[in-house]
């Protein structure tokens, strides 16, 4: 089962259109990677499920969530009552901002649908207010208090000719998904109608055959193609999906749906048995004891972030800690304010001069 393409985020953000205007009632992390966001709207409520670089889609299937985790709780926090203003896609990449609205403060959800995934909550200056899974990469950072930046694209500003002189010795399928955000099944498909493996390396074709597999290409990312929601099965179990026919599954059984929400409802709901209300007991006691320790175990990684960050933070600042505290040590009037002033980095929240300690709090250089 392929991951949830670029070129099918954007057709299913034009079906979640109807869930603007809808405000938010609850929010639940059901396993890790898997959420569930309670709307109300014109008196209809909508459960929609979202698994990260899988889907997001209304269900029908509502799990029973036993005890909230960390996260759901700060979620809630930071969502309950607002209303959704606006669902796009950032950058035509795998990624889906829903643009959040109360009274006068704004947020945003920002769903990553690539790589391992990740939820994250801005502010409506794209300051991170809470994201599910901590990183620092070398372009940008996903924590707290940095400003959302999405990843960089290789090759954007590389011309065509010079792309095909880097990627003539790699596979074809490797350069066209380089330079062509539509996402390699689709690619694979095209190439396989055109009887060229995706395997082969690319300088097997030639430069004039790679232009004309590239207008191809462009064609189905304008979706000016025949679109078909599809299922592919075979012995009743689900084997991937598509939004056109794929050459490669055409002996496989299909099922077609009128919606891609309908369609995922059905690979990852109905043929899920976590989310069936028919699970009998003793799956169910497992299932909720699994998560449980799941939760205990993202708990642990989140604080080893956070105390890695607060580590960090008091190594680079020990010389100025230090200097705060023999001040304490030696003028027992001193005040907060002047305190302040030596600080650099943080604010000082609360002076304890009987037992000489300082409560801090880290603030954005």
């Amino acid at each position: 089962m392929h991951e949830l393409s670029a070129l099918e985020l954007s057709l299913l953000i034009e079906e979640l259109q109807r869930y603007v205007d809808s405000y938010v009632e609850k929010f639940y992390e059901i396993e890790e990677d898997k959420f569930r966001i309670k709307l109300k709207k014109d008196g209809s409520e909508h459960n929609i499920l979202c698994i990260l670089c899988k889907s997001l889609n209304n269900t029908e299937y509502i799990e029973k969530i036993d005890n909230p985790t960390n996260f759901s709780l700060a979620v809630r926090k930071r969502i309950i009552g607002y209303k959704i203003s606006a669902i796009k896609q950032l950058g035509n990449d795998r990624i889906l901002q829903i643009s959040l609205q109360k009274k006068d403060e704004s947020v945003y959800i920002i769903l990553e649908m690539f790589g391992k995934g990740n939820f994250i909550i801005t502010d409506s200056n794209m300051q991170i207010l809470l994201a599910y899974k901590v990183h620092e990469f070398k372009d940008r950072a996903v924590k707290p208090k940095s400003i959302y930046q999405m990843p960089k694209k290789e090759n954007a500003a590389t011309k065509f000719e010079q792309l095909f002189e880097l990627y003539k010795e790699k596979r074809t399928i490797q350069f066209f998904s380089s330079i062509c955000n539509i996402g390699a099944i689709y690619i694979e498909n095209e190439l396989l109608i055109l009887n060229i493996d995706p395997k082969s390396k690319l300088n097997t074709i030639g430069i004039n055959k790679a232009n004309e597999i590239m207008k191809l290409l462009e064609r189905i990312s304008s979706n000016n193609f025949n679109r078909l929601n599809t299922v592919y099965q075979k012995d009743n179990s689900v084997v991937d999906y598509s939004i056109m026919e794929l050459k490669k599954y055409e002996n496989f059984d299909k099922k077609q749906f009128e919606t891609l929400e309908k369609m995922f409802e059905f690979i990852y709901a109905e043929n899920a048995p976590i989310y069936s209300n028919k699970i009998n007991p003793e799956f169910e006691r497992i299932s909720n004891s699994i998560n449980k320790q799941k939760n205990i175990l993202k708990n642990i990684d989140n604080e080893i972030d956070e105390n890695k960050i607060i580590g960090k933070f008091i190594f680079e600042h020990m010389n100025i800690l230090n200097h705060l505290l023999s001040e304490i040590k030696e003028n027992e009037n001193i005040d907060i304010e002047k305190l302040q002033i030596l600080a650099q980095g943080f604010n000082i929240i609360k002076v304890d001069k009987k037992e000489k300690l300082i409560e801090i709090e880290m603030v954005d250089q």
